[in-house]
């Protein structure tokens, strides 16, 4: 059954919030239509994006950790934990929201330290499913490593999990859920990037032939 937010989230009051730390959102794709998180309230995401949606998707967050800390430069959030002899923890982290315009395709983008520094590892440090207006969760139908970087002493890498043929309709919900157990996994950021639909492109793809073919 389709089902609407209980209650929009409020950003500039989350941001003021004592107990708020942020990161940094340096190395993601641009945001415009992007919902994007990089603050934490403890050791959790905060519920609130750090900056505002376009229109084509709300969300709030939610995390459940039994360790980890909020630490580093940027503030951002491990999974693992710093004290000798204790084993790491695992975060659990779930956004759910709201698109208002259809689309075929929802991404979810991920900045984050690797415990072993490499691209070819990166993709597997994860576990990420997506549950669109009330289907089932799914894996991802695609995976890629955008890029990686060095921001001062850390290696970050830039992930994308792509679903497509997802056919939602302007109301419809989406929730993803994410999840790491590898100690010293740190995230910076996630971002929910929704993408045109392919009707849409082909529409636009036959205007613009139309609008070539009058100024011939």
């Amino acid at each position: 059954m389709k089902h609407k937010l209980l209650a929009p989230f409020l950003a500039a009051a989350a941001l003021v919030a004592p107990g708020i730390t942020s990161a940094t959102t340096v190395g993601l794709p641009n945001g415009l239509v992007a919902t994007t998180w990089d603050t934490f309230t403890g050791t959790n995401f905060s519920n609130a994006p750090s900056t505002s949606s376009t229109g084509q998707v709300t969300g709030t967050l939610t995390s459940v950790m039994t360790g980890g800390a909020v630490f580093g430069g940027g503030d951002r959030l491990y999974s693992g934990t710093f004290v000798p002899g204790q084993d790491p923890f695992s975060f659990n982290l779930t956004a759910q929201g709201t698109v208002n315009q259809s689309f075929d395709q929802l991404s979810v983008v991920l900045k984050f330290t690797s415990p072993d520094n490499t691209a070819a590892g990166a993709l597997g440090h994860f576990d990420i499913t997506l549950e669109a207006a009330g289907a089932a969760a799914a894996a991802a139908s695609a995976q890629t490593v955008i890029t990686s970087f060095l921001e001062g002493a850390n290696t970050f890498f830039i992930v994308k999990f792509d679903w497509n043929g997802l056919s939602l309709a302007a109301a419809d919900t989406y929730k993803f859920n994410v999840t790491s157990d590898i100690g010293h996994v740190s995230l910076d950021a996630i971002q929910i990037v929704p993408e045109p639909t392919s009707a849409a492109l082909g529409l636009l793809g036959t205007a613009m032939l139309v609008i070539r073919r009058r100024r011939k």
